[in-house]
């Protein structure tokens, strides 16, 4: 991480907190080092797929700095990387390949896709990079900072709604071919599952395809010791905690609550993880 970054991050923060997370003794929160190798390779990663899986090259937005947000909004629902130009790219194209894989090891196209939904959209980290395609893209958030500053970049290319944390959504009956949820349903409350897994399948056609992030406990959990886990997550079921903060309150369902809870709506092909992220849930209505 450069200087200037260094600076401006800690600037940020002070602003933020009221006190000079360097001088003090709370956890500093750093950008990891290696994004700019991180943003490189993944971006060839993404080009060289998007070539040999669509015969499509990336949009120039897939590499625009001017679409990073600010280190102050992004405080508010992101970790601090996503205002670092190398952090806000290299993460993104890594997760939407993972959502691309994921498709077309299901037999989805996203070139023959009419209508895309990224639920939980931010600050649009994701949706850019689908922009070469020429399906309609709307994202919709429970965040207002969120929505005015992406609608302000991408407002051109995505339509965008503000919504609530329950449902409904302002979507018509069976309109999307896909609908992705990125660090969503973490966030969630248990007692509205099975309302948003009831509206998600309204709004997504037959055979249309919903993907959705989930801790993994091995890696999101593992600062609990092993009988904490045992006592408060082995059970099958649904758990959260830091109803306080809002919507970054954090929500666990266990592998046999998630299958009965979206099974009851969709068909579940697959619980599969991910190195060091969350886990991807993929149904099929």
């Amino acid at each position: 991480m450069s200087r200037v970054l260094k600076h401006t991050v800690h600037k940020g923060l002070r602003a933020l907190l009221g006190v000079d997370i360097v001088r003090t003794a709370l956890p500093t929160a750093t950008i990891d080092e290696g994004w700019a190798e991180e943003r490189a390779y993944w971006r060839q990663i993404l080009a060289d797929f998007y070539q040999r899986q669509y015969g499509l090259s990336l949009h120039e937005s897939q590499s625009d700095d001017s679409l990073v947000p600010p280190l102050d909004t992004v405080a508010k629902i992101q970790k601090l990387n996503k205002a670092d130009p190398d952090g806000f790219f290299a993460s993104g194209y890594r997760a939407v390949w993972t959502y691309h894989t994921e498709l077309c090891d299901y037999g989805a196209q996203v070139d023959k896709m009419q209508n895309i939904l990224e639920m939980g959209v931010g600050m649009g980290r994701l949706i850019v990079h689908y922009f070469p395609f020429a399906a309609n893209l709307h994202g919709c958030d429970v965040t207002p900072e969120a929505i005015a500053w992406t609608r302000s970049k991408l407002g051109h290319r995505v339509q965008l709604q503000t919504t609530g944390v329950e449902p409904s959504l302002p979507y018509a009956d069976g309109q999307f071919d896909f609908v992705y949820a990125n660090s969503v349903f973490t966030h969630v409350p248990c007692a509205l599952m099975d309302q948003w897994a009831a509206e998600l399948r309204r709004i997504i056609r037959p055979g249309g395809f919903l993907i959705f992030s989930v801790f993994d406990p091995n890696h999101y959990l593992r600062d609990m010791t092993y009988r904490e886990f045992h006592r408060r997550h082995q059970a099958p079921g649904c758990s959260e905690w830091g109803q306080d903060k809002g919507v970054l309150m954090m929500t666990y369902m266990s592998r046999e609550q998630l299958f009965r809870t979206w099974g009851e709506h969709f068909s579940v092909l697959e619980l599969r993880q991910h190195y060091r992220e969350q886990s991807h849930i993929i149904c099929q209505r």
